[in-house]
Order: C-alpha cells, then sequence, then structure tokens
C-alpha cells in the first residue's frame, strides 16, 4: 500500500501507526478517542499496525477479510470511546468500549501500539476519523520503546496505567469473557511482556506524558514531576488551533 515508516518531525499521522524496521509480530492495540470511526480506524489505523498485505479499496474483498480475521486472531485489539460516539464495530475480533466519565467526557487520544520487539505510544490531538488524521491540522507525538536498543519504559507504563483506569469508566459488565476483561488482559500482557526491556538514558529535556483523570489533578501531577527546586519560568505550548496573528502570543506564555 505504498505506506512509509515514521518522520520524527512531519509527516502523515497515519504513518505514526506502521511498524519499524524489525518490530516483530503485532500483540496488543489499545487506543481512547473522542470522536470514533469504526471503518476507518479498522481498515487504516489497525491496517497498518498489523502490517496488512490487502487493502479493500485495492484487493478482493475475500482477500482482505482472509488476511483481516487472520492477524486480527494473533493480536488483541480495542478502542476506548466516549459513550455518546461509540460506534458499532466491523469485526467481531476487536472490541469497541463506551467510556462514561463522572460530569465528563472521555476526550484523551492516546494509542498505545506493541509488537514482539517494539512498543509506541501515539498522543495527539486527532480523533480516530478520517478528518482527524487526514484533513485537519493536529499534532501528534511519540513515545518509542525497544526490546533491544531500550527507551523511555517508565512513560510505556504510565501509559498502561492510565489505559487501565480508562476502563475502569467503561460501560458494560466486568465479568469473565467480557470486552473490559479482555482489554484488562491484553494491557497486563503488554506490562509484563516490557518489564525486562532496557531503559535507555534520558536528560530533562525529555518529555513525560500527564494524564488527566477524576480526581488525579495534571497541575498536581505536573508540580510532583518538575525537577529541581525552582518554579517554571517559561511553557511552550503545541496546539493545532489558534487564532489569527497579532490576537495572540502564540507557543510561548511567561508564568
Amino acid at each position: 500500500m505504498g505506506r512509509n515508516s515514521p518522520d520524527q518531525t512531519r509527516g502523515k499521522a497515519l504513518d505514526l501507526w506502521q511498524a519499524p524496521a524489525g518490530a516483530g509480530e503485532p500483540l496488543v492495540c489499545v487506543v481512547t478517542t473522542f470522536t470514533f470511526d469504526a471503518a476507518f480506524f479498522e481498515t487504516e489505523c489497525v491496517g497498518r499496525f498489523l502490517q496488512m498485505d490487502t487493502h479493500p479499496s485495492e484487493s478482493d474483498a475475500v482477500g482482505y477479510l482472509i488476511e483481516r480475521e487472520e492477524k486480527l486472531a494473533a493480536a488483541k485489539v480495542c478502542a476506548l470511546v466516549d459513550r455518546r460516539h461509540a460506534r458499532d464495530k466491523e469485526s467481531l475480533r476487536w472490541d469497541v468500549l463506551g467510556v462514561l466519565v463522572p460530569k465528563a467526557i472521555q476526550h484523551a487520544k492516546v494509542a498505545l501500539l506493541v509488537w514482539g520487539n517494539h512498543a509506541r505510544v501515539i498522543i495527539g490531538s486527532g480523533n480516530l476519523t478520517d478528518p482527524g488524521y487526514r484533513k485537519n491540522l493536529e499534532v501528534f507525538g511519540t513515545i518509542e520503546l525497544s526490546k533491544t536498543d531500550g527507551g523511555d519504559r517508565n512513560s510505556i507504563e504510565k501509559t498502561i496505567e492510565f489505559l487501565e483506569q480508562v476502563v475502569n469508566l467503561a460501560v458494560g459488565s466486568d465479568g469473565p469473557h467480557t470486552p473490559k476483561e479482555r482489554v484488562r488482559h491484553a494491557l497486563a500482557v503488554v506490562r509484563r511482556h516490557v518489564d525486562t526491556w532496557p531503559t535507555a538514558a534520558t536528560d530533562i529535556r525529555t518529555a513525560i506524558p500527564i494524564f488527566g483523570l477524576p480526581g488525579r489533578s495534571v497541575l498536581k501531577q505536573f508540580s510532583a514531576e518538575w525537577p529541581g527546586d525552582g518554579p517554571a519560568r517559561t511553557a511552550s505550548v503545541a496546539s493545532p488551533f489558534f487564532d489569527s496573528p497579532g490576537h495572540d502570543q502564540i507557543g510561548r506564555a511567561h508564568v
């Protein structure tokens, strides 16, 4: 399908779903989103994660369906979607869970992609829809962890913890053989899978993910993570939304 490997600075957001060289077989994909397009997610996002050779627009329907079923039988995929936007999925091989946040909405856009030898977290502003990934002006960043080269394992583990908390807010039964039980099991598998992978040396400029949840203040978490005793003096903000030039101070705010 002519998909390129991810670029570190600019590029197509969907390329971030493509496995890096030597990543191994796809194992687990758990995502969160506000609005959701199930067909787009399965075809364009999950298809890249699974390293599909066929595509419904380029291959016969039977060939695509056979490969899709074979790939999904070996991997766990789940989408955690705000309850108002949860939609029917395209295959019984993966789950959609509606999330109901008390007095709030599920607005996070996080994707945890895990292959045999590599783990990646995508954090961005785009929903899992065609406009969110192909038409809108959006911001995305990644956290990488390799079985051989290491990476930011601590941030990967923080992401797993956040996703576990989101599952707790999902509607539906908590019993065995349910979607909630399946995604919890998949996250536990990832935690064990990367537990012994090396952590690469980091410096003060390393990005640290901070996730907001009911009862967990983002500002308090930021204060706990802040290095040193001095206060923050400046803050740089990346956003796909901005006012016209001359009406704001884009990108930097003094604290």
